[in-house]
Parts: structure tokens; C-alpha cells; sequence
């Protein structure tokens, strides 16, 4: 049986998906025939020059993304319509049983548009959208109904698409499958939660080789030795996805670095976990294997940490022999009162501690922060920046993980926003707001901008990893979105406009600024002029 494995835009276009490479080796290791294409990457390569800023945008945009919805999307689409013809015409060419979408939110829309070009080119063909971020039940409801996609996967994908197949090729009962969502008559249904957990110690190693042959040399090549957390952060929403916590043992990951150093000759890995800390003595182990190994002489690697209390400096110098570069980890905030409202138990002087033992060890500090937690306080916020100050000469990276609190679905935040004091009314994940009025978008804002202008006076010669032009850029959409929503069309017009001037707007989408515009004059969404 035949199974085409897709990634769309719009993703990181230099790094190969980590989640295709694995579903590849899975089904390949059982007998399929695989066709693995990167859509998103070709579509970078013969876009870039008129598109190209639009993969910026999106993957450095760290809320809501307007240039993937449904404002700027259709022209992009109609522009390239006969890229995404052409693709979806070599696809359905090679008549798969199953065309395998893997989706997030910045390429779901894209990943719509693809399915229905190749079901009109052959509507045999059965569309699976394997959901790798959380996707509202009413946008599920309306992919399945709309037959943009026949099944969706949610749980545990790799022990759900390798089933699926199974039953597919031997034409059984699809609704015995659990662990994905399917039409059923004129209603969504759940065919209920995968049990027990993956053993991801059994999976194979990720093949990223697509099927025009390319990659067969990766400069970094992407790992993931774990599934969830050992926290349970109320913003975060993989721990909501990923319970319980899920590690490799020590000599499978070792194993895995061997074989992809000798497949795609890399020297540089990133562990795309959510947490590598899960376990300190699998990590302690490897980096011990890797230290002794000839095979993984020079190899350099960076992960997301966080925050354990207990854990020497020796551990951590430990890790820089083991060739680690850099480290990802949450501080989040310098009050301990909204630490505690986050759900950590973690004090302020364990981040302090945690922090210099690690760039004092020769790692790269990387660490993340989240500006206007709900109950957050101008007293609070100022403890955070009093935090940066007296710590910045550890700080190697103070702004790339830099977040206006987001309530993203299925965090804790989002599942229990009236306990956290968020208005019901207001629009999530970027509008929202507390009942009490002290925390919305615009308090958020200036504190964010507020932080990163002291830090750029504490930090001299300091380079932004972030570009903080994408983030005015964003700054001047989200005005101009909530005034058009607030029914003030010249004050939206007026945030239009000011994005105009700026360059990394795509040109054509320019146009589409203007006519929002009008004469001077934006139609609000509520059907009023202002």
C-alpha cells in the first residue's frame, strides 16, 4: 500500500520535519511504500524571492499569526496557485491509499487547500491530517464535514497512523482505531484515547530522506528523546497533551546520535523536546557515553532545560564536555507570587542559581520569560526586571524567548480562564483581558517593549536573535486588528497605515492593507463605518 507523507507551509524552511522523518521510518519498517515530500521547503525555494519574508513572519510571530489566516492567505494562494496545482498533481499521480498531512497551526490552512486539490484530482484518495498542535473541536468539526480531511489524528501519532494503515490495507472496521476523530454520518466522533502509553524507546530512528533523494547531508539534525514535561505550567500546553511524562533511556538516545551522525554526517543535533531534564541521570549517563565515544568526538547540541532544584554546577560542566552549546530554559518571571500563580514551585534564588552555574559553566543561557501573567502587578513586573539587571552579564539570550502571556488551548490558563480572572468576553489567545481591567493587550505591550528597551541599555553590544522589526511589525497589526474589532475604523486606519512603512510586509499584501484602509476609512467588522 502506498502512503504520501506531506508537509506544508508555513514551517521552519531550514530544518526537515522531525515528526514526517519518524512516521517515515514507522511505516517503512512495516512494509509500505512511503512517498515523503516537503512541500513547505519547495514552496520556500520557489517563493522566497517574492514570499520569502512570510516564513520570517511566521516563525518568529509569537501570537496569533495574521499572514497564514484569512486576511492575507487568499492572495498568497492565488498567486501560487499553480505551485500548489503542480504539487497536488504529483501526489495524487502516485495513487496513495492515505495522504498524510502533518498540521499546525501556521499550516493548517495551507494543508486544507493542498487536500482538496489532490481529492479533486482523485477523490479516492483518503486524507488523513495527523494534528501535531491542538485544534479546536468546531475547526475539526468543519475540516471533516467540509471533506477536507477524512481522519484526524490527536493522540499518540505514530501508534495511530501505523494502525490506521493496518485496517485500511485490510479493509476493517476504522472506527476500532483509537486515538483519532472521523466523520460519522453527519456528526464527529472520537474513537477514544490510545492506552497504555508509547514505549518510545521502541520507535526507529527518524528517516529524513524525501523522495526526490535530497538531504542525505543535514548541517543539524533534529532529536526528540522525550514526549512532555515533568512540570505542569499553567501556560504550557504540551503538558496537557503529553501525560505522563515519557523519556528514552540513555543508550537509545546515544544510539540514535550514532547512526544520524554516520547517515546525514552532522556535527551540530537539537533536541526538539519539551523538557530534555525529564530524568537527570539519563541525561548524566549520555552526556558520559558521548564524552567517551570517538564516534561523537565534536559533536555540539543544544536542548530545553528547566529549572530542577539540587542539581550541581559539576552537572552542568559535565554537559559542556558532552559538547552542549546552549540551553533553553524558563525563568519566567522574577516574582516568586506569580511563580507561584504559574503552578511552579521553583523560588527565585533556584533560577538565580540555576541560571549562573549554567552560563558559568560555558553553556549559553537562553532563558524564557513571561511578561503580564494574569494577577501580574506593576510591582511584579518590576521584580522581573530587577531580576534581568542584577543577572544580565549570565543572560546570554534575554529576548529570544521573550512572551506577552499567551492563553493558548489546552493550557491550564485557557481550560480555567474565570479562575484565573479573564473575562469571558475578551478574544484569546492575544486580546484577552482580567476582569478587573489592570491586565489587557495594551499593559501587556508596554511592559514587553518596556523590558526589552532596558535590556538593550544593560546588555551594550548586544545583538537581538529576535528581529524586533517583525515584532513592531506585529506590535502595529494587533493595534490596527483591535480597533477594527472595537469599531473604530480611523484609528484602525491610522495602525494600517503605519504598517504600510513597514519592509518586511510582502508587497502584494500592501494591496490588501490599502483597500482595508479605503479612504482613510476602515469597514469594521461589526458592519459599521466609523
Amino acid at each position: 500500500m502506498r502512503i504520501s507523507l506531506l508537509s506544508c507551509p508555513f514551517t521552519d524552511p531550514h530544518t526537515p520535519s522531525l515528526q514526517s522523518a519518524l512516521l517515515s521510518a514507522l511505516l517503512k519498517n512495516r512494509g509500505y511504500s512511503v512517498y515523503s515530500a516537503d512541500f513547505n521547503r519547495y514552496m520556500y525555494l520557489k517563493s522566497a524571492k517574492k514570499y520569502g519574508m512570510m516564513w520570517e513572519l511566521t516563525n518568529q510571530w509569537q501570537e496569533d499569526n495574521p499572514w497564514t489566516g484569512s486576511c492575507f492567505l487568499p492572495l498568497f494562494i492565488k498567486n501560487n496557485s499553480s505551485h500548489i496545482d503542480r504539487f497536488a498533481g504529483a501526489v495524487a499521480a502516485r495513487k496513495p491509499s492515505l495522504a498524510c498531512f502533518t498540521v499546525y497551526r501556521k499550516n493548517c490552512a495551507l494543508s486544507v487547500e493542498t487536500a482538496a486539490r489532490i481529492r479533486a484530482k482523485d477523490a479516492g484518495i483518503a486524507m488523513v491530517f495527523i494534528a501535531l498542535d491542538p485544534m479546536e473541536n468546531t475547526g475539526m468539526k468543519n475540516i471533516l464535514e467540509n471533506r477536507h480531511a477524512d481522519f484526524i489524528i490527536t493522540d499518540n501519532a505514530e501508534e495511530t497512523l501505523v494502525e490506521l494503515a493496518r485496517r485500511f490495507r485490510a479493509g476493517s472496521d476504522i472506527s476500532g482505531c483509537k486515538g483519532l476523530f472521523l466523520r460519522d454520518g453527519t456528526r464527529m466522533r472520537f474513537t477514544g484515547k490510545r492506552k497504555p502509553p508509547l514505549d518510545i524507546n521502541s520507535l526507529p530512528y527518524p528517516d529524513f530522506r524525501d523522495s526526490s533523494g535530497t538531504r542525505d547531508h543535514l548541517e543539524v539534525v533534529p532529536v526528540q528523546a522525550s514526549r512532555g514535561c515533568i512540570k505542569s505550567c499553567a501556560f504550557c500546553t504540551d503538558t496537557q497533551r503529553w501525560k505522563p511524562f515519557l523519556g528514552m533511556n540513555a543508550k537509545r538516545i546515544y544510539s540514535e546520535l550514532v547512526h544520524q551522525r554516520r547517515r546525514y554526517h552532522a556535527g551540530r543535533f537539537v533536541f526538539f523536546d519539551s523538557c530534555l531534564a525529564g530524568d537527570t541521570d539519563t541525561i548524566s549517563s549520555l552526556c558520559g557515553m558521548i564524552i567517551d565515544s570517538k564516534e561523537l568526538s565534536g559533536i555540539r547540541w543544544g536542548a530545553v532545560w528547566t529549572v530542577l532544584p539540587g542539581i550541581p554546577r559539576s552537572f552542568f560542566e559535565k554537559m559542556k564536555k558532552a559538547g552542549c552549546e546552549y540551553l533553553c530554559f524558563g525563568l519566567d518571571t522574577g516574582s516568586r507570587r506569580i511563580l507561584k500563580k504559574m503552578g511552579s514551585s521553583i523560588t527565585i534564588k533556584q533560577n538565580e542559581k540555576t541560571l549562573r552555574d549554567i552560563h558559568n559553566s560555558g553553556i549559553l543561557t537562553a532563558p524564557s520569560f513571561f511578561i503580564g501573567f494574569p494577577g501580574e502587578t506593576e510591582a511584579d513586573f518590576r521584580k522581573t526586571l530587577d531580576f534581568v539587571e542584577k543577572n544580565i552579564e549570565y543572560i546570554d539570550h534575554p529576548l529570544e524567548y521573550l512572551f506577552q502571556t499567551p492563553v493558548l488551548n489546552p493550557s491550564r490558563l485557557y481550560r480555567n480562564r474565570s479562575g484565573y480572572g479573564i473575562s469571558s468576553g475578551s478574544a484569546e489567545p492575544v486580546f484577552w483581558r482580567t476582569s478587573s481591567g489592570k491586565n489587557d493587550y495594551f499593559v501587556r505591550q508596554e511592559r514587553y517593549w518596556r523590558f526589552i528597551g532596558k535590556v538593550l541599555r544593560w546588555k551594550r553590544g548586544y545583538i537581538p536573535e529576535i528581529d524586533l522589526n517583525i515584532q513592531r511589525a506585529a506590535r502595529l497589526y494587533h493595534l490596527a486588528e483591535y480597533w477594527e474589532r472595537a469599531g473604530r475604523g480611523n484609528t484602525a486606519s491610522y495602525y494600517y497605515g503605519r504598517l504600510l512603512g513597514e519592509r518586511l510586509v510582502p508587497e502584494p499584501f500592501k494591496d490588501i492593507i490599502r483597500n482595508r484602509i479605503g479612504s482613510r476609512r476602515v469597514r469594521c467588522r461589526t458592519g459599521k463605518n466609523s
